[in-house]
């Protein structure tokens, strides 16, 4: 199987703490533009989601870190840079957040959880596998990223 692999943390992150916008913003990259059986709330996140992908995606800086990257390496550059964004993000958590990482964690699985009926069938297949490994709060070590690229460099399922 194939995960989706993309920088769920900061997404989380830029949420508002808003369940319904989080939930949003962490499906987008799976409802593509089948938004519109969602609440207005949900259809927000997605457009956040969007939103913030397109910012990032023009970005100087974003771009710059892309071509620091390895030739081969070029058609994940974004993925990879997003990967490295949550890392960065996870590490240094206690600047941007008030609220522990872990707890800002449980809490972002447990809206998702509880709104489990309305994810798309690819994020509830991947869902549970990012719970159980945890991968919000590993993001938080660099020695866990090989086990991320390794996911979305070759089309597997990530380990941790």
């Amino acid at each position: 199987m194939n995960y989706l692999m993309m920088n769920y943390l900061a997404h989380a992150y830029l949420s508002f703490d808003e369940g319904d916008i989080l939930l949003g913003n962490f499906i987008a990259d799976t409802v593509k533009n089948k938004a519109s059986g969602y609440s207005e709330k949900i259809r927000q996140g997605i457009r956040l989601h969007h939103l913030i992908d397109n910012y990032t995606d023009d970005n100087l800086h974003f771009k710059k870190s892309i071509s620091r990257l390895d030739l081969k390496y070029t058609p994940y550059g974004g993925v990879i840079v997003d990967i490295f964004y949550d890392h960065f993000l996870a590490a240094n958590w206690q600047r941007y957040h008030p609220l522990p990482l872990r707890n800002f964690v449980a809490k972002v699985y447990k809206i998702v959880l509880s709104k489990y009926h309305f994810l798309p069938l690819q994020m509830k297949l991947m869902f549970p596998h990012m719970m159980l490994t945890n991968w919000l709060l590993n993001y938080r070590d660099a020695n866990n990223l090989r086990f991320y690229f390794r996911g979305c460099l070759t089309g597997q399922k990530t380990l941790m």
